[in-house]
């Protein structure tokens, strides 16, 4: 990955012009050996380990042009390797039903923020941030039932990290907003969820919902930060620069809504020689969401205070509605179908962030409005 004349400014003075100037080479490797033993008729035992290895690169330059500091330099490899794998065990009740015991160790490779603000006197450092590596727990149980025509599966899961990578925006008084990936020491998180579908059976419903599908799922989702602190700077007003402590521990994590559902229900109406029409509708809902690792309330300022009000960098709990109409043409390799999402025009946000300690903002990204369309489909 190459990248080259990235010029931005600090603080906002346009007469301070930084060019950074960066070449990445990355190369991965990995070997896999798994297994699968079924035993006692009605158990299967399956299980892989991997290992694997990642090394980065950077070739790095930047040079602030007004001030006339000579080009510094950053030449940082990245070597790193470990092992991952899991084991699952699973159970089969019937034919069709059938429940699973799973662990499974993952790492993730750290990675490098080139976008640095930490300059100092011409010179600037790259930061990086640590591998992160998860051990999962989950537990399940799914079928179907009535030849196929109500189906379900269900699982818990508990997730524990170490060194939990967490992408963020940070701000400071001198330098402008940076996504930036930083490590939390500790975090986990557990939860539940839900997939169901369900079929009219055809013995008891009259012959015009036969053709009814609805679909069903929901999630509960508890997250957390065991162990995540930083240090921020912030400007005391016509003054010094300060720096503040701030421990997010205890919160959930960025994007992790505590309750989400989605469903559907698609009714396909025979016509005959003359095709069908399929109406179809479905929805989510999503609890509260919070876009920074402080309950969506921003950054404090420098001696604290947080500011912001609730979701003020979050988005509360929201519903979306979707509707569709299509003709099928009696082959069935045609459609034409009409639809429209977000029927109710609902206004909400799909991520923010806290840019007050740089320049008394906060930036929000709004989702889709209303929209209409039409699709024309050919099968072959």
């Amino acid at each position: 990955l190459a990248f080259a004349d990235w010029t931005f400014t600090l603080g906002g003075d346009l007469s301070r012009p930084i060019v950074r100037d960066y070449t990445q080479d990355i190369d991965s490797w990995a070997v896999y050996g798994g297994f699968s033993w079924e035993f006692l008729d009605d158990f299967t035992l399956e299980g892989g380990v991997r290992w694997n290895a990642d090394h980065k690169k950077l070739d790095f330059t930047v040079q602030n042009l007004a001030l006339g500091h000579p080009p510094s330099q950053s030449f940082l490899p990245l070597d790193e390797s470990a092992p991952t794998g899991g084991l699952t065990l699973t159970y089969r009740f019937t034919e069709d039903v059938s429940s699973y015991w799973k662990y499974t160790h993952g790492w993730k490779p750290g990675t490098y923020n080139t976008v640095a603000q930490q300059c100092s006197g011409g010179a600037c450092d790259v930061t990086a941030a640590l591998p992160e590596t998860i051990d999962a727990w989950e537990t399940g149980l799914g079928g179907s039932w009535l030849d196929g025509r109500v189906s379900a599966r269900g699982a818990l899961f508990y997730y524990q990290y170490t060194d939990y990578q967490v992408f963020i925006v940070t701000t400071t008084p001198t330098a402008s907003p940076t996504l930036k990936i930083v490590n939390a020491n500790d975090a986990q998180v557990y939860g539940a969820e839900l997939v169901m579908r369900v079929e009219p059976l055809v013995d008891l419903v009259p012959p015009e919902l036969e053709c009814l599908v609805v679909r069903w799922t929901a999630g509960w989702l508890q997250s957390e930060f065991l162990d995540f602190a930083q240090v921020l700077e912030r400007q005391i007003t016509s003054g010094p620069t300060t720096q503040i402590d701030v421990d997010y521990s205890g919160n959930p994590l960025i994007n992790s809504p505590r309750f989400k559902m989605a469903g559907s229900a698609e009714w396909t109406f025979d016509l005959g020689r003359y095709g069908a029409l399929v109406p179809r509708y479905d929805f989510s809902w999503s609890g509260d969401i919070f876009f920074d690792a402080n309950r969506g309330r921003g950054s404090p300022d420098a001696v604290g205070t947080i500011f912001l009000p609730n979701f003020g960098v979050g988005q509360r709990r929201f519903w979306l509605h979707n509707v569709r109409l299509a003709y099928r043409v009696p082959e069935g390799n045609i459609e034409i179908a009409g639809w429209c999402r977000n029927v109710t025009d609902y206004k909400y946000k799909t991520y923010g962030f806290d840019a007050s300690a740089f320049a008394n903002v906060v930036l929000n990204f709004i989702g889709e409005p209303r929209t209409y369309g039409m699709d024309f489909i050919v099968r072959f």
